[in-house]
């Protein structure tokens, strides 16, 4: 599932390709990913408006189209944007196309149909509608030790709760438990001061550099998890295995040498 490097790409991508453009047409191509709007809602909300600015929340990239309000993408496990100019070859699974009146379009593709499409007026009130935490990148120190501190369960499922802390999901929760050396099944009650700090850091490091790096795995630098993010692989740190486990219900991979149990 996209997580917060790849919906930032997203974010970056959307504005390179669609802002200050004028949405002439949308074509629903399946109506089973528009959420919370009707199709002729969305599409009066949408044609003959220009798209001004971007941002993003969490794994949710919000489009802010002139005088009335957000257009809303999730991209669900599959979910992806693509220009396709006029006379260009559309992606597969194109659900919804922006087209704009020059020809080209913006097209919205989500293979498997877990991801949305939807609108909201107040950002403030979309994010109390879907119960999302702080961003992850936004939060500061203080915001992260205390959301820890509040959480009854292990360290990885709290970081990968949207109610708690926006934007993580199972793959950066694993290399920011690896490079903090926190084992995923702590509890997050039971991390010292110094874990929460260097989990903190950890965090705001790695998703800048997996930013950097367009999300690819194999571009990141030496010691990362995530190119050996599998069980029986060699450990970059300390040269172990790689092992797997089932941490609430969430498959963690982690060097039991490198992150011990507290």
């Amino acid at each position: 599932m996209p997580e917060l490097p790849d919906v930032e790409l997203c974010k970056e991508y959307f504005e390179t390709t669609a802002r200050d453009k004028r949405i002439q047409h949308v074509e629903v191509r399946d109506a089973r990913v528009i959420k919370g709007i009707s199709v002729p809602k969305l599409r009066q909300r949408l044609e003959k408006k220009r798209i001004t600015s971007a941002c993003r929340h969490g794994k949710h990239l919000l489009a802010h189209i002139e005088k009335d309000g957000f257009l809303v993408l999730h991209f669900g496990m599959t979910g992806f944007l693509q220009l396709v100019e006029k006379g260009e070859e559309q992606p597969r699974h194109t659900r919804v196309l922006f087209r704009f009146p020059a020809g080209g379009s913006l097209a919205y593709s989500c293979m498997r149909l877990l991801g949305k499409v939807s609108w909201t007026e107040d950002l403030h009130a979309y994010r109390a509608k879907e119960r999302l935490g702080p961003d992850a990148l936004g939060m500061d120190h203080a915001a992260f030790a205390e959301m820890l501190r509040e959480s009854r369960g292990a360290v990885k499922p709290t970081l990968m709760d949207q109610s708690r802390i926006a934007g993580l999901g199972n793959i950066y929760t694993d290399e920011i438990l690896f490079q903090s050396g926190v084992h995923p099944g702590v509890s997050s009650k039971k991390l010292s001061g110094n874990h929460i700090r260097k989990m903190h850091r950890a965090l705001k490091r790695i998703c800048t550099v997996a930013i950097r790096h367009k999300a690819n795995p194999h571009d990141l630098p030496r010691g990362y998890l995530l190119p050996h993010r599998r069980k029986g692989a060699q450990c970059p740190r300390c040269g172990g295995n790689v092992k797997s486990a089932s941490v609430g219900g969430r498959t963690a991979y982690f060097c039991s040498q490198c992150q011990k149990k507290l």
